[in-house]
């Protein structure tokens, strides 16, 4: 009995040793952890983005997207001049930096390229003067005062109303057209003022002239 009784007690002081050293390990691998991580705080500007952000893994963190701006990394001076490039050390202060994305603003007539700017997210842009001969200047397609991604504006045109007079040999009026916008198709036009000309006795018809043009040009 008694040497049972020895043999249970030597079992039972072994377990408790066991014990102890397993929880003496947990212990010390615990306080080791907490020794040799470094903690940072990251600003973004003047606000705080986080507290006690894990030092070693600061060069591999990149921030959620701001709207209108890219990350440029992080540095170590407020004034962010200097990069980080190195783990930072325990209870430094760290910057990060972001720079506002840039857009392009192509102005249009037609097919010719007006002018072509380079805007801000959120800017607006600068219309360029515009001029069409023969056409009213209506507007732009498009706003371009908000800008958030690289567009193309187009200037709007109608074209400028005429009145189209023939007149005969006399200066008499033969027929007269209304409203004929630049561009429209004229010939008919011609051809018709033409069936209506009475050209007189040893004449030949020439051709038509712009009755302003001293020079008597053909049209």
């Amino acid at each position: 009995m008694k040497k049972r009784r020895r043999i249970r007690i030597c079992l039972t002081l072994i377990v408790l040793i066991m014990l102890t050293a397993s929880f003496c390990a947990c212990v010390h691998e615990q306080v080791s952890d907490d020794v040799g991580t470094s903690y940072v705080t990251l600003m973004d500007g003047d606000e705080v983005f986080r507290e006690s952000y894990d030092a070693s893994k600061v060069l591999r963190f990149t921030p959620t997207t701001k709207t209108g701006y890219d990350f440029v990394g992080w540095f170590v001076d407020k004034e962010m001049t200097i990069p980080l490039e190195k783990t930072p050390e325990d209870g430094s202060i760290v910057y990060g930096k972001w720079k506002i994305k840039t857009f392009t603003v192509t102005f249009y007539a037609g097919e010719e390229i007006l002018k072509i700017q380079t805007v801000e997210y959120g800017g607006a842009a600068d219309a360029p003067a515009v001029d069409k001969e023969g056409y009213v200047f209506e507007g732009w397609n498009r706003a371009f005062d908000n800008v958030t991604a690289d567009i193309k504006v187009y200037a709007t045109f109608t074209p400028k109303k005429y009145t189209l007079t023939f007149y005969d040999f006399t200066g008499a009026a033969i027929e007269v057209y209304d409203a004929v916008e630049t561009g429209e198709g004229i010939s008919d036009m011609f051809l018709s003022a033409q069936n209506k000309l009475v050209i007189p006795d040893g004449f030949l018809f020439d051709g038509w002239y712009d009755r302003e043009d001293e020079t008597k040009t053909p049209v």
